[in-house]
């Protein structure tokens, strides 16, 4: 059996013994590092994409904690900048801008990059910004319609009305029966300063509203506040506004003013269609209607629609119902009220309504003494 023994071993021997070893440590030296570089981005790369994840989710939180990790690891890395600058153009600060500027000056912008960058850059007034992508976006697009939309808009907030039209016309000509576009032009048309293209405006709002979408009660309202419509415009904005499926609320309201605008005899009539249209309303409209009521000076209806016996039980009923009673004068059912063991307000208020119920009074004594109990209680 053979010994080893390396001190009897010859000398070029024992040299040679250690050049494989030497080699071997210097190989995984250089190799390390490349190594760990991309497990770094791998793992990166695999946060990116949770960030993604938790963006659709709207889970804000946990997408700006894997962002933030991912971000420590590999910050150059495209996955890692196109994820945090899609964090934070959702949240629209804008540090997304310098992230989506940093991925095309890396060569790794796409065409959705480049649409995210110029959209957050125009909502943010970075308009200069926003302006270097239309060239890139419309070759990459082939023009396509909703960036032409985009680029119409654009120039729109920039007061550019003739380039707005101009590319909004484009737009349109692509896609015509596209309603958002539609809302878009029409009131591009109605900003011309050529009457024949304000004329071409009306029309195309006109058409539009006809229709049960939500452009259609966009462009309702948009025509709502021009200023020479006639009456019989108004008429049938209020009554398209009323009667349009997605009409809200605040819809309603304003097209019930609109109504008694262009006939106040009819008032009683009109506010009493709104009666039947929310039989039991819910407390936020109940208060909002309240409110609409006392604006019209409809006193006595506003009292009607809030009983005070129900309008106590909640801060804001209650000024509205107490509102109506002083506007009518009906002083002595105010201080009743206020005098009430349940009213729903701080002590330095009931004295500020029984102020003002003995001004209104002539009850100069009590005047000064609910006022100075004012100055004590307020906070």
């Amino acid at each position: 059996m053979m010994e080893y023994f390396p001190e009897k071993q010859p000398l070029w021997l024992r040299k040679a013994f250690w050049i494989p070893v030497i080699l071997l440590g210097l190989i995984g030296g250089f190799a390390a590092k490349p190594l760990y570089r991309y497990v770094k981005n791998r793992r990166a790369e695999a946060m990116a994409v949770t960030v993604e994840r938790e963006l659709q989710a709207q889970r804000w939180q946990e997408a700006f904690s894997q962002a933030q990790a991912a971000y420590q690891l590999a910050p150059n890395n495209p996955l890692v900048i196109r994820a945090v600058a899609r964090l934070y153009t959702k949240r629209q600060t804008t540090q997304g801008i310098a992230l989506w500027e940093a991925l095309i000056d890396q060569g790794a912008a796409t065409l959705a990059d480049r649409r995210e960058l110029m959209q957050l850059a125009m909502d943010k007034g970075q308009f200069e910004i926003a302006e270097k992508q239309i060239q890139p976006v419309l070759s990459l697009s082939k023009e396509d319609p909703g960036d032409l939309k985009r680029i119409s808009e654009f120039y729109l907030r920039r007061g550019m009305v003739t380039n707005a039209l101009d590319f909004c016309l484009r737009a349109t000509a692509k896609r015509p029966d596209d309603p958002p576009l539609k809302l878009l032009l029409g009131r591009l048309q109605l900003l011309s300063p050529v009457e024949s293209e304000r004329k071409k405006g009306r029309t195309t709002l006109e058409e539009l509203s006809r229709q049960r979408d939500r452009s259609s009660l966009e462009a309702l309202i948009y025509l709502s506040g021009l200023p020479d419509s006639s009456r019989p415009e108004l008429a049938f904005i209020a009554g398209r506004l009323i009667a349009h499926p997605l009409a809200e609320l605040p819809n309603h309201l304003f097209a019930y003013a609109l109504k008694i605008r262009i006939d106040p005899e009819l008032k009683d009539q009109q506010i009493s269609a709104l009666f039947a249209r929310y039989p039991k309303p819910r407390l936020e409209e109940k208060v909002a209607i309240g409110r609409w009521l006392n604006q019209l000076g409809a006193f006595e209806r506003s009292l009607e629609f809030n009983p005070l016996v129900t309008a106590l039980t909640d801060r804001d009923l209650t000024l509205i119902s107490l509102d109506a009673l002083g506007a009518l004068k009906r002083w002595s059912e105010v201080r009743k009220v206020v005098a009430n063991k349940d009213f729903v307000f701080e002590p330095w208020i009931r004295e500020l309504f029984l102020a003002r119920i003995a001004q209104e009074t002539g009850e100069t004594a009590e005047l000064e003494l609910y006022w100075r109990k004012v100055q004590l209680d307020v906070p």
